[in-house]
């Protein structure tokens, strides 16, 4: 009953600390069973809308999948607050609950730049980073929210009670009400759970959203307050998205590497659901690379005079 009473939206004490949940893919080749890949989902999504991704033959042969659902959504906790220091101690709280000390972090939209701020917190933590198309708000959109991705938002808000209705007759309504934007209707239909409690019958969110929309400006925005000096870094945008000026992630990421810059055709804000197989390609070819790159390095160690 807790746990119903909980995906209702109930709202934390800002003293607890959150706790994730996640679904785990394991490492196809034993040689790679200590190297972790955590994947950071966008807003209203869960960390299993990249399990296709994450299951992709080249990229969990070298990387243990952790699809995560980040705090106000999927099965993870719900909280108030959603700055994205406290996001990123979410994710470093994870890792070390699963015993994790370095890991490689791909973020989507809001969990781009969750991943973004605990580089620029924890580079330790970090052996390779992926930024899947982040959404930020620019100067010109002040005072509104900006177009694309998240304009669905302001329907979908007034559609929060939903406990009268069935599962069916919600999964109707939001494929009508969305219709022209499918790949939003499959992530509200994701954040949809259904009580066949007697004191809580019906449709209900999983996720949080009173909390998403208290802290809609703090999530449009990220505070670049340091830099991720690592050249292990990749940036990922779909064309049709909101095109961003170079200096957003070189800001961030002064070593970015021009080749580590990839624009994907046919693509918008959901480029890893319009583009799954040139997504996938993407990621694996930076992750063999920095597999190649770690292999040198660890040679050139050993035999310094050869290398």
């Amino acid at each position: 009953f807790k746990n119903i009473i909980r995906n209702f939206g109930v709202k934390r004490s800002k003293s607890i600390q959150v706790v994730l949940n996640s679904s785990f893919i394991p490492a196809t080749s034993q040689a790679q069973i200590g190297k972790h890949m955590f994947f950071l989902h966008g807003m209203l999504g869960r960390g299993n809308n990249w399990r296709t991704i994450a299951s992709n033959e080249r990229i969990s042969k070298i990387r243990n999948c952790h699809l995560i659902d980040m705090r106000n959504h999927g099965d993870s906790d719900h909280h108030d607050d959603m700055r994205y220091r406290d996001m990123a101690d979410d994710v470093v709280r994870y890792a070390e609950s699963q015993k994790i000390e370095r890991f490689t972090l791909l973020g989507h939209g809001i969990g781009g730049k969750t991943a973004m701020t605990l580089s620029m917190v924890y580079p330790n933590k970090i052996d390779g980073i992926i930024i899947v198309d982040p959404l930020f708000k620019q100067p010109s959109d002040a005072g509104k929210l900006p177009s694309g991705p998240l304009t669905p938002l302001l329907t979908l808000k007034k559609m929060v009670d939903i406990k009268h209705l069935s599962k069916t007759e919600m999964i109707n309504t939001i494929s009508t009400t969305f219709r022209n934007t499918p790949e939003f209707a499959n992530l509200a239909i994701d954040n949809l759970g259904y009580s066949k409690h007697p004191d809580l019958p019906g449709a209900y969110w999983t996720n949080h959203l009173e909390a998403i929309y208290w802290n809609l400006d703090l999530l449009l925005g990220v505070d670049l307050f340091g830099q991720y000096k690592g050249n292990d870094a990749m940036v990922i945008l779909g064309k049709n998205s909101q095109i961003y000026n170079a200096t957003i992630f070189t800001s961030v990421f002064p070593n970015l590497k021009e080749k580590n810059v990839a624009i994907v055709n046919d693509a918008g804000h959901f480029v890893y659901a319009e583009k799954p197989k040139e997504t996938a390609t993407l990621i694996a070819n930076f992750l063999e690379e920095l597999e190649k790159e770690s292999r040198n390095n660890f040679t050139s160690a050993i035999f310094p005079g050869q290398y």
